[in-house]
């Protein structure tokens, strides 16, 4: 649930499902399957799945006992009038059979579950996945839209939105960022090679040197480059410029002089915004925001899209909670 990657030390706890994007971990397991992150959150998907609508459990009891009585009637009405009454048999079968045609239930008992078929089919199209025919059924009384955050309200994926502070011109940072970076696999300097956007000359780098915790430094055109955090620019002896934006700050030092920090972040989508004005015209009376993210980067998010209120640091299952603690809050209807 976290858009940026973390580090991890000796005794922390990790989440089953997680990536592990670089070096080595060894971990202990300390619960059972049953108790896992992964467990927990296939439970709740196949719980899910199982609930139906309201009136789509009142058809389906009706139908029960609905159809096995116009069968047997229709039995009755071409057997007993030609055994009490004398009638023709060729022609009580002929309005029994009619009688069945006009009484059977189909269009009835389908009618109901294709309705609500054809409304989750249609909301696919869209690219909303609804789990069960009751929640579509729900959205008619609903008051309160709830969202996860990244890769729902944002792309969840890391991009460059800034560099600040810069000594030189923004893309000659990015070029300078991108080469020392350019041996490592790790997110963040994908997203500075991304930025930068050419064909990277590794043999113009030398002297790479990856500190753990900090960032790098390396030679570029025999010109000394470090990219890192804060920690890194006082190993060196720089002065780090705070960003007062929130997301990965990224410094950068060339040849011993500040030289800016780069932005890194994840990006909103460009329909989030749009999304939350509409639902409120709509009758929507609150947005809720859950996320896995830190608190900094949750208030902006939801700052900038004009989210009512937001939970923060949760794991799945307490999203599950948090989500059964606004439902017992609701509107009762």
């Amino acid at each position: 649930g976290e858009s940026l990657p973390r580090d991890v030390d000796p005794g922390d706890d990790v989440v089953s499902g997680c990536i592990n994007q670089s070096g080595l971990l060894k971990v202990r397991v300390t619960k059972v399957f049953g108790e896992s992150t992964v467990a927990k959150i296939l439970d709740l998907v196949e719980n899910s799945s199982s609930k139906k609508a309201r009136a789509e459990n009142f058809i389906t009891r009706f139908a029960r006992y609905y159809t096995p009585v116009v069968v047997i009637g229709a039995v009755l009405l071409a057997v007993l009038p030609p055994l009490l009454f004398g009638g023709d048999w060729s022609d009580w079968l002929q309005r029994a059979l009619i009688f069945l045609v006009i009484s059977c239930p189909c269009a009835l008992v389908i009618s109901v579950p294709l309705s609500f078929f054809g409304g989750i089919g249609g909301a696919s199209k869209q690219g909303i996945l609804v789990k069960g025919s009751n929640y579509l059924e729900a959205l008619a009384k609903t008051e309160t839209v709830v969202f996860d955050k990244t890769g729902t309200l944002t792309k969840g994926v890391f991009e460059v939105v800034g560099v600040h502070h810069n000594t030189m011109e923004e893309k000659k940072i990015l070029e300078y960022a991108a080469l020392a970076e350019s041996f490592s696999s790790h997110p963040i300097s994908r997203s500075l090679k991304t930025a930068y956007g050419k064909e990277i000359d590794q043999k113009r780098v030398t002297d790479v040197e990856e500190i753990s915790g900090n960032g790098v430094t390396a030679k570029v055109d025999g010109i000394s480059v470090a990219v890192g955090n804060t920690k890194l620019m006082k190993r060196i002896g720089v002065e780090a410029v705070e960003c007062h934006q929130v997301g990965t700050v990224i410094h950068v030092a060339i040849d011993g002089a500040y030289a800016g920090h780069i932005l890194i972040s994840d990006v909103l989508k460009p329909t989030s915004k749009e999304a939350i004005v509409n639902l409120k015209k709509n009758g929507i009376k609150e947005t809720v925001m859950l996320t896995g993210d830190i608190d900094k980067v949750a208030q902006q998010v939801a700052g900038e899209l004009g989210v009512d209120r937001v939970y923060s640091e949760l794991l799945p299952a307490d999203k599950v909670s948090k989500e059964e603690e606004l439902l017992a809050k609701k509107t009762e209807k």
